[in-house]
């Protein structure tokens, strides 16, 4: 009986990691997850109120693309080199980083989800609503079912 966890959990093991691989992006599967209606609407209402012009996606999350870029174009599963500053709703700083590597699909789905509107050398501001950031959890200087602004420039993809 012991050995039909252990065979699940490496067959598990084994699809994750090869799911995501940037080499293959042509078996990155996009992102389809939404964000919680309810959340969407209060983070639509806030942005409204502040006079924030931005584009929604159909997911539940708002942008606005500064720069659309001319270089090479991410999916979900690549290697991207960004320059990037995340805040809270009321402005608070949270994070920041230059010439920070990450392999999209290791990060919150807010970033898998908007970062390939853009193209290397492009600009893009993302509102995110808590269930595509951190949702109910804490992170760091983030409480819990908070929205988050971050503006990211995308510098390389590979």
């Amino acid at each position: 009986m012991k050995a039909i966890p252990m065979m699940l959990a490496a067959a598990v093991l084994a699809a994750v990691g090869t799911s995501c691989s940037p080499s293959k992006p042509k078996n990155c599967p996009p992102v389809t997850s939404r964000a919680i209606i309810t959340e969407t609407d209060v983070l639509r209402g806030y942005l409204r109120d502040k006079g924030i012009a931005v584009q929604e996606d159909s997911l539940g999350y708002f942008y606005t693309i500064e720069e659309a870029g001319t270089g090479k174009a991410p999916n979900p599963c690549s290697d991207v080199t960004v320059d990037y500053e995340g805040t809270l709703a009321n402005g608070m700083p949270f994070d920041a980083g230059k010439n920070v590597s990450f392999n999209l699909s290791q990060l919150i789905l807010g970033w898998q989800m908007g970062i390939p509107k853009i193209k290397e050398g492009g600009k893009i501001i993302l509102y995110l609503p808590p269930s595509i950031a951190y949702g109910d959890r804490a992170s760091g200087d983030i409480p819990p079912h908070s929205n988050l602004i971050f503006k990211i420039a995308l510098k390389k993809v590979e």
